[in-house]
């Protein structure tokens, strides 16, 4: 690819949609299944394409807990990546290099990831927090002085 233009451009086409253009925040929405997800499309760089993705099913205040076990999915994951959002929510995120990429692998990757998304609204996101409730704080760390994301 090109650019960021012609990424847009090709996930447009993809879509069925004449274009996709950033708005004035800076960012391009892709609405999922009337509603159910809304995959947002940002610039970090112009070689770069950042996809995201806010689980609302893990809205809310962001527990010790919660935090340790999406920074231990993180090391996992080959796809995405999480972050809290102000402590009030996490938002699953993955980030594209256009340089390398070719309209099919930037529709693979896009693909890819608004189905981990979906299924993380729909069922992972229930599994993350049934593990942060049994997460148990390392020993000689108090649970305030924990790291957050």
């Amino acid at each position: 690819m090109k650019n960021f233009h012609d990424a847009l451009q090709a996930i447009a086409r993809s879509a069925g949609l004449p274009s996709l253009d950033l708005n004035a925040d800076g960012f391009a929405e892709l609405v999922i299944g009337d509603g159910a997800l809304s995959i947002f499309l940002f610039r970090p760089e112009e070689s770069q394409l950042e996809l995201s993705t806010r689980i609302s099913a893990l809205d809310g205040p962001v527990s010790d807990g919660l935090a340790q076990v999406l920074l231990a999915e993180n090391a996992s994951r080959t796809l995405g990546r999480f972050a809290i959002d102000d402590g009030s929510g996490v938002v699953f995120g993955h980030r594209v290099e256009l340089a390398t990429a070719t309209p099919a692998s930037l529709l693979a990757e896009l693909n890819a990831f608004t189905k981990d998304a979906a299924h993380l609204e729909q069922s992972g996101a229930i599994a993350l927090s049934e593990r942060a409730e049994q997460h148990r704080p390392s020993q000689g760390l108090p649970e305030s002085e924990m790291i957050r994301l």
